[in-house]
């Protein structure tokens, strides 16, 4: 029985045009026929009527309200159940076939994706992509964009109810038109190795010069590589996962982090320790006097735990760490004279 469905709904797939001329000649066939074999006098010669049996018989539902009477009618009759009964059961079958075989190509991820405005993953690192995808699901500024992974490291899509799947190597044109990535608005390149990145950055960057483009590079001499494509796109080191989805939402991030956690660009994060003095202050006073004597910007203070960006009343304490921004770390602070 489940093989001979699967042939009806086979012949509804590459015989649909027969098919329907089969159905539309039956229908012709009984709308000649009926009335001569029931007579001018039977309800199903009229021509409604007639239409109206030949549809409710032909798709099983069979209300009843009309039927044959004569031996040929009811043979008719019987050639058209048999007929609606193929008809239905394949229908179903071929319907049902159809989305499950759509079900498993997206999972195989060979379908062209029809999307816009998304984020796209290209290449897969088991020990960061579920981080990653979670960072930009957690993402409140994401507005709800699609999730693309682009790899040829995978045969199904790792998480199929949060992300979208293209199965490929990641820098051919068959990939990037599959995920749609010339309507892309972000763009995360994490490939096996370094020349792999160099290679989708440039296959990106071509057919799409708006989107966001953030590329995962570990050899710090191939960074000129990359901004000799596009110096506007974002490079980051493989151990700066959490800042991939800040530096999406807010181009630059990733310049400023890099430029403070460096001791030749300037600009650095120190740590300066208020003495376990019997003194308090409010932190706008602190502010003020590192901003105006020292050129330094708190952006931190420790006590018992780390507050980022206080509130300019909160009390600050004898023996509270500060973080600073500064060229050069202050030293000789006389915190008496601090009012």
């Amino acid at each position: 029985m489940i093989v001979m469905l699967r042939k009806i709904a086979y012949l509804f797939q590459k015989r649909s045009i027969i098919i329907i001329l089969y159905l539309v000649g039956l229908f012709l066939v009984t709308s000649v026929l009926m009335p001569i074999l029931e007579g001018q006098d039977s309800p199903i010669s009229n021509v409604f009527d007639n239409a109206w049996w030949f549809i409710v018989t032909i798709t099983t539902v069979g209300y009843g309200d009309i039927t044959p009477q004569s031996i040929g009618g009811k043979i008719l009759a019987i050639i058209v159940m048999l007929s609606g009964i193929g008809f239905a059961a394949g229908l179903i079958t071929y319907i049902s076939t159809t989305i499950v075989d759509k079900q498993r190509k997206s999972q195989k991820g060979v379908n062209k994706l029809k999307v816009k405005d998304h984020i796209v993953i290209l290449g897969y690192n088991q020990n960061d992509f579920f981080s990653l995808v979670q960072e930009i699901l957690a993402d409140t500024h994401r507005k709800s964009r699609a999730i693309v992974l682009c790899t040829n490291s995978l045969d199904e899509n790792p998480l199929p109810n949060e992300i979208q799947f293209v199965k490929g190597i990641i820098h051919s044109d068959q990939v990037l038109e599959k995920a749609n990535v010339p309507a892309a608005n972000s763009v995360i390149i994490h490939g096996k190795n370094d020349q792999e990145n160099i290679l989708a950055t440039l296959a990106v960057f071509n057919v799409n010069k708006k989107a966001h483009i953030v590329t995962y590079i570990e050899n710090s001499e191939n960074v000129k590589h990359i901004k000799r494509i596009d110096p506007n796109t974002s490079v980051v080191n493989p151990d700066f996962v959490p800042l991939i989805v800040q530096e999406m939402q807010d181009r630059g991030t990733l310049n400023v982090i890099n430029e403070l956690l460096r001791n030749d660009a300037g600009n650095e994060i120190y740590r300066v320790d208020i003495p376990a003095i019997d003194q308090r202050w409010k932190f706008r006073q602190l502010y003020i006097e590192f901003k105006d004597k020292y050129h330094a910007t708190i952006i931190g203070v420790k006590n018992e735990k780390l507050v980022l960006n206080p509130n300019p009343d909160l009390e600050i304490s004898g023996g509270t760490s500060l973080f600073i921004i500064a060229i050069d770390r202050p030293h000789q602070i006389d915190w008496g004279k601090i009012e």
